[in-house]
Formats: C-alpha cells, structure tokens, sequence
C-alpha cells in the first residue's frame, strides 16, 4: 500500500460517491433517460410476470421492445393459455331492449401488430356484434385503428346493406372516405381536424356535409389551440369551424347539417 495511504478513508470515500451518484438527480435529457429505463426494464430476470409488465411498460410509454423481452413474454403468454380456464361468457342481447340504447358498439382490431394473436376472435366479436346490431335495429359504432381494410372486409362478408353506422375518428385517407359512402356509413370527425399534420384538410374538402358528423372522443383529441389537455364537448364548436373553413361554408350550415345527419343515426332505432 502506498505511503499514508489509508484503508478506511479510502472506502468511506467510495461509499460517499457511491451514495452521491444515487441522489445525485437525473440531468440526462428524458429521451436518454427513457432509453436506459428501458434498457433496466429489459433486464427482468425469469419471472414470467416481470416480463409481461416490461414488455407493457415498453410498449405503453412507445419505447423501442426489447426483443429478447418480447419473445419471452410471449412464450410466456402461451403456456398460461394453455393451463387457463375457460371466460365466463356474458349475454350482451337482453341489454339490447334498454330503451335508453340508441346504439351498439362494434370495436374493430386495434393496432394489428400488438394484437394479432387475438385477430380471429376479434373478427368473431365484430361480426357477432353486427349480427346484434341488424336483429335489433340498430347502427354501429366502430372504432378500426390501424385496422380500416381489414373492417372493410368483414362488412362485405356480412354483404347487408341495412347495416349502418359510423366509423368513429375517422383519419384516413379520400379513398377510405369514399369507401365509407360506398358502404352507406357516416364518418365521425373529431379533433383531428384541426391538426396540423391531421391529414383531413385533404379531405374533408371533398366530402358532403351529409356525410359525416361532428364528435369530441372526449376526453382525448382535443382540437387546436387544446390540444394535448383534456377534451370537452365545448370545443366541438372549434371542429365545427375548421370543418366550415375547409369547405368555404358557414359554422351554422356545418351545425345544421351534422346534427340532422346525428339525430337521423338516432331515429334508426325503433321504440
């Protein structure tokens, strides 16, 4: 040991960086921080649990997965469900008859990539819901993101053409939209509408009044200069606006005719 060197001097000083570094605070820039955070998090160790709640984490904060997470996750996944038990079932029917439903709810895929396991029963619940929905008169509501070709496709194979309803925070592109008319469905138009890079100001100028109504997804989405904070039906009347500036017309005529187009949707169930 060198001269005057101390031995426990030396560890206590260790100790004291060692404890500076732990609360020290993070001055890294967030993306960095995310980054090891998600680095840490991929590092779970064998518990299958613990790498069901990485690979969430990772995914639900869109940071990028960690394959080996990923992979071992799923195989996780698929030894539970061969051990699960099989889900009560819930009769969705006798809820139909409530006279204060005006409509049912069909929810297409979402995000295929992270459900594509789940794509056939998703398929079976949407065409199931349908199938309610021509029974009991009534119109669909139906949410298709990252999934409006494959929604598409169920619709035809169900070939009605008494089934209706609405895409709901409809962002795709003309064609899409004039898929939708050629369907007989409305399109729902929300905040998006007011995005800079929303995509609807190359469409909605093409597109009659009567085609689409006006809707919040509150408490998400909420339109320019709100956006980001949590959204009320009271900006529906910025969408209105954007909507009548895209098109050259009034705010009253988009009112007007958007909210007979609404209350029409409401009179297609029968008492």
């Amino acid at each position: 040991e060198p001269e005057g060197w101390d031995r426990e001097q030396h560890r206590e000083h260790e100790l004291d960086q060692d404890i500076g570094r732990l609360v020290a605070p993070d001055r890294r820039p967030q993306r960095q921080r995310d980054r090891q955070q998600n680095r840490d998090r991929g590092r779970v160790g064998d518990e299958p649990q613990r790498r069901r709640q990485a690979l969430q984490h990772q995914r639900d904060h869109g940071l990028a997965v960690d394959d080996r997470t990923a992979e071992a996750a799923g195989e996780d996944i698929a030894k539970e469900e061969q051990v699960l038990p099989p889900q009560r079932q819930v009769e969705p029917e006798p809820l139909l008859h409530r006279r204060d439903l005006v409509r049912t709810a069909a929810c297409a895929e979402k995000q295929r990539r992270r459900i594509s396991r789940q794509r056939p029963q998703q398929e079976e619940a949407f065409l199931y819901q349908c199938q309610l929905a021509r029974k009991h008169n009534l119109w669909i509501d139906i949410h298709s993101r990252n999934a409006f070709w494959e929604t598409v496709a169920l619709i035809e194979k169900i070939a009605d053409p008494a089934l209706t309803g609405i895409f709901h925070c409809f962002v795709g592109t003309l064609d899409e939209a004039n898929k939708c008319i050629e369907l007989g469905f409305k399109m729902g138009i929300g905040g998006v509408a007011t995005f800079k890079n929303g995509g609807l100001d190359k469409v909605l100028p093409h597109l009659d009044l009567e085609h689409f109504v006006l809707e919040t997804d509150s408490p998400y989405l909420a339109p320019v200069p709100y956006r980001g904070k949590r959204n009320e039906p009271a900006y529906l009347d910025l969408v209105a606006q954007r909507v009548a500036d895209l098109k050259q017309i009034s705010k009253e005529e988009v009112l007007t005719v958007t909210t007979r187009t609404a209350l029409a949707m409401h009179a297609t169930k029968k008492g």
